[in-house]
C-alpha cells in the first residue's frame, strides 16, 4: 500500500476516539430502578389527574325505544364541559374483531377503483345480489358483511326545545376520507348499499377490537352548559338479536384524548414493580455485602 493510501494518522479515521463505557455497579443499577420507578409514579399521577378532568355522561336507550320507532332520552350535564363536545354512541357483545367479519371488505373498491371478481372474494356472501360469485352486473357496492351491517341509528341533541350546534361533518380520521374511502360516480355493479364516502359509513368501517366499543357520531366546538339534554333517537338498529345494549354518550376529552383510566394504571403497575425489583436488588446488595471482620481475615 503506498503511503497515498494510507489513511491519515486521525482519532477518527484510526479508530481511536474517546469512548465511555458506564460500570454497572449495585449502587448504579439499584439507583436507575428507584429512579425510573419515581419518574412511572408521577407520569401515572399526571395522566390521572388529567384524565379525571374529562367528563363522561351517558344513558341506555335500548331498553326505552321501540325498535323501528323515534323516542328521546334526557342526559344531565351535571358540569360545564369546555368544547370541543362529542356525541358518541356504544355498543356491547358486537364483535368486530371477529376474523371473517373483520376481512368481509374490499378495499380497492372502496378507494373508487374499478374491481374484478377476484378483487371481491372477501366479500361473500355478501358479494352479489344474486349470489354469483363471478356476477359484476350484481356487485354490491360496497360489498361485504360490515358494509351491510352498517350502524344506522340516528341522533340529534336539543335543549329545551333548540337543537344545539353538532355537526358529523368531519367525524372521521382524515387518512381515511381523503385516501380510503372515496366514492366512484360509475361504479361495477348496480346495487348501492351505502354512500362510501359518508361520514358515519367511515367511522363504521375502521372496526373495534374489542366487544364494547365507542364511535363517534357528531361533535361541536362550542361549549356545553350543565342542565338537562333532549336526545332525539331514531332506533332502527336492532341490538337484540345479538344481546347486545346500545347507549348514548356526550363527553368532552382531554390533550391526550378521552379519559383513558388504563394508561394512568399501567404506569402506576410498572412503577410498583420498579420499586419492589429495587427493594429486593437492595436488600440482596445488603446481605451480600462483605462484614468488616471478614474484610479483616481476608486482608490477613
Amino acid at each position: 500500500m503506498s503511503q497515498k493510501e494510507k489513511p491519515s494518522n486521525k482519532p477518527f479515521k484510526q479508530q481511536n476516539l474517546k469512548a465511555w463505557q458506564p460500570l454497572f455497579t449495585p449502587k448504579v443499577i439499584i439507583s436507575s430502578f428507584y429512579l425510573l420507578g419515581l419518574s412511572f409514579l408521577i407520569i401515572a399521577i399526571i395522566v390521572g389527574a388529567v384524565g379525571s378532568s374529562v367528563k363522561t355522561y351517558e344513558a341506555r336507550y335500548d331498553d326505552k325505544c321501540t325498535l323501528n320507532e323515534t323516542c328521546t332520552v334526557d342526559i344531565e350535564i351535571e358540569e360545564d364541559l369546555e368544547g370541543p363536545v362529542y356525541l358518541m354512541y356504544e355498543l356491547t357483545n358486537y364483535y368486530q374483531n371477529h376474523r371473517r367479519y373483520a376481512e368481509s371488505r374490499s378495499n380497492a373498491q372502496l378507494m373508487g377503483n374499478d374491481v374484478s371478481w377476484y378483487q371481491l372474494e372477501e366479500c361473500i356472501p355478501r358479494k352479489t345480489k344474486d349470489g354469483k360469485d363471478d356476477d359484476l352486473d350484481q356487485v354490491y357496492y360496497p360489498c361485504g358483511i360490515i358494509a351491510f351491517s352498517h350502524f344506522n341509528d340516528s341522533f340529534s341533541i336539543t335543549e329545551s326545545g333548540t337543537n344545539l350546534d353538532f355537526s358529523d361533518s368531519d367525524i372521521s380520521w382524515d387518512s381515511d376520507s381523503d385516501k380510503k374511502f372515496i366514492k366512484n360516480d360509475d361504479p361495477t355493479g348496480i346495487v348501492e348499499v351505502e354512500d362510501v364516502s359518508n361520514q358515519h359509513f367511515i367511522v363504521w368501517m375502521r372496526t373495534a377490537a374489542f366487544p364494547t366499543f365507542r364511535k363517534l357520531y357528531s361533535k361541536t366546538s362550542s361549549d356545553l352548559k350543565k342542565g338537562i339534554k333532549q336526545i332525539q333517537i331514531d332506533n332502527q338498529y336492532p341490538s337484540n338479536q345479538y344481546d347486545g345494549e346500545k347507549r348514548i354518550i356526550i363527553t368532552n376529552k382531554c390533550y391526550y384524548g378521552g379519559n383513558n383510566r388504563f394508561l394512568a394504571v399501567a404506569y402506576g403497575i410498572v412503577s410498583g414493580l420498579l420499586f419492589l425489583v429495587a427493594t429486593i436488588f437492595t436488600f440482596k446488595h445488603i446481605k451480600s455485602k462483605p462484614k468488616p471482620c471478614q474484610l479483616a481475615w481476608r486482608n490477613f
